[in-house]
């Protein structure tokens, strides 16, 4: 079975990327990204849900022995072209009042 390094790699390059591309689009760094693919680090929680949305490729994807070309049928992506999900994220203000928050004190 490959490495979830392995598996990383591979996706990352089946959908054209460099590594700073790919860590760009992830919300990461190109020395993390590369360290993962190399297995020095492994890869987070947090960068992996992010890296299941962005892809359309579940973890079941990294957690199984099943092939990339496998992971595109279950999950309905085009091999010949596949795309990258936008990753949107919120960012939550809090406000200790109604004067801070008319005042757009944080």
């Amino acid at each position: 079975m490959k490495s979830k390094g392995e598996k990383l790699k591979e996706l990352r390059k089946a959908y054209k990327l460099s590594q700073p591309e790919f860590a760009d689009k992830v919300g990461s760094t190109k020395p993390a990204v590369h360290s993962y693919e190399h297995n020095l680090n492994q890869i987070p929680k947090a960068i992996m849900q992010k890296i299941t949305q962005a892809t359309g490729i579940g973890l079941e994807y990294f957690e199984s022995d099943m092939s990339l070309e496998e992971a595109f049928a279950i999950y309905n992506i085009d091999s010949t072209n596949p795309k990258m999900n936008g990753i949107n994220e919120s960012v939550c203000a809090v406000y200790s009042g109604l004067a801070n928050f008319v005042s757009n004190i944080k």
